[in-house]
């Protein structure tokens, strides 16, 4: 049982980076690398969106999920709020 919970995190975990680094790469792709305050609110939320997700793979009793879950709100918002 314990494996099978590993392989899942692991899973999750590689997903949620790859994310992640498509979100880091996001404002050269989308060509919006010239606006300051979009580019660097994608590259941080990038870096502590995968920061969770490498915690949660560590740690597996520590529910970084649900900070992940904030982390994602804050990036449907982000365009407003900026």
């Amino acid at each position: 049982m314990r494996e099978n919970w590993r392989e899942y995190i692991e899973s999750y975990t590689s997903c949620i980076i790859a994310l992640a680094v498509f979100l880091f790469a996001a404002p050269w792709v989308w060509g919006y690398s010239d606006v300051p305050r979009a580019s660097w609110s994608a590259w941080i939320s990038a870096m502590v969106v995968a920061g969770l997700a490498v915690v949660s793979w560590a740690w597996l009793l520590l529910r970084a999920e649900h900070a992940n879950l904030f982390g994602g709100l804050w990036l449907i918002l982000a365009p407003w709020a900026l």
